[in-house]
């Protein structure tokens, strides 16, 4: 009987956690702060001038409402639906650090780079250590590579990814509280000078903005986003940035012309700018693409066909 109760209560806790979860999108403030990371240089941005900082502040002051959950942020829209404010998740016990850091990936050698969390200076028999280790290496590893990312695209790929503004450090100019909305209607606080965010242009999704040409029948009009596309990618690789998650839901666009939404899986890479990485990266980055077509648009599948093979045969013979 004990033992019954004991899976009872587990399997409630679990449900409610669940159910919290999925209501509230996983958001809660507790985990965009972290007071165990202290300011660091390698995270320094160069500063706005006087009117793209006053025009920031404006954009931002009205409330934001609860957008979506990523895997390294939360995103919220403003009530203009102009512009977007991104959050990182820098809590500890995210799912994917136990599930990864533990049975998959081991990024110890990442503890204690960043952060100055006091388990790190609490001496533990093995394997304990061991865990501790893996749980604040993979982390940190993943905070490393994605504000890395994000710092590349906000200093030299802002036209590919709308990216307006970069804040990864503590500050004390821009003397601003944001309201936040979460995905109940509960309001919240937030003071920007002391969090980690990034703002950036909305963006309407792929699909979405591609189907509303479909039903609408302006072909014309989606052919020329499919070549913004084309450009998009093109253009970052012309930079020298490859980026290892470039599928259908992380491209938007702004009008016509397609942008990155997101920003935390860009990669230095001088390889991509030779012709030989244009013709793969045009090819495998836009396989999805090609299935969505499929079944969405044989005409536009046909153009997209055409297209790439020209642009494939044009840049691989530069």
């Amino acid at each position: 009987m004990r033992l019954l109760k004991c899976i009872l209560a587990l399997s409630l806790f679990i449900g409610v956690k669940q159910w919290v979860e999925v209501t509230t999108k996983g958001f809660c403030l507790q985990k965009i702060f972290a007071h165990d990371l202290p300011p660091n240089p390698d995270w320094e941005t160069l500063p706005l001038g006087s009117q793209d900082f006053k025009a920031l502040k404006e954009s931002l002051d009205q409330p934001f409402t609860l957008l979506g959950s990523g895997s390294e942020c939360f995103a919220f829209l403003s009530a203009d639906g102009k512009t977007v404010i991104k959050f990182f998740k820098l809590d500890h016990a995210r799912p994917v650090y136990f599930l990864k850091g533990l049975l998959r990936e081991d990024h110890s050698a990442y503890a204690g780079t960043l952060s100055n969390h006091w388990m790190l200076h609490t001496p533990l028999i093995s394997p304990l250590e061991t865990w501790r280790d893996r749980l604040l290496g993979i982390r940190e590893f993943r905070i490393t590579r994605t504000f890395s990312s994000l710092k590349m695209a906000f200093e030299e790929l802002q036209e590919e990814t709308g990216i307006v503004y970069l804040h990864l450090n503590p500050t004390e100019d821009i003397h601003q509280t944001i309201t936040l909305i979460d995905a109940n209607g509960y309001q919240h606080q937030v003071d920007l000078d002391t969090t980690r965010f990034l703002v950036q242009k909305c963006a309407i999704p792929l699909e979405t903005h591609l189907n509303e040409l479909i039903v609408t029948g302006d072909l014309p009009q989606a052919k020329l986003a499919i070549d913004s596309l084309f450009e998009l990618i093109l253009k970052r690789c012309r930079k020298g940035f490859a980026d290892r998650d470039f599928i259908n839901r992380n491209i938007g666009y702004i009008g016509n012309q397609a942008i990155e939404i997101d920003l935390g899986s860009f990669q230095r890479d001088p390889s991509m700018k030779n012709p030989w990485a244009y013709k793969k990266e045009l090819f495998f980055a836009t396989l999805e693409l090609k299935e969505w077509l499929k079944s969405h648009s044989p005409e536009l599948l046909t153009y997209y066909e055409e297209s790439l093979n020209h642009l494939i045969r044009a840049n691989y013979s530069e």
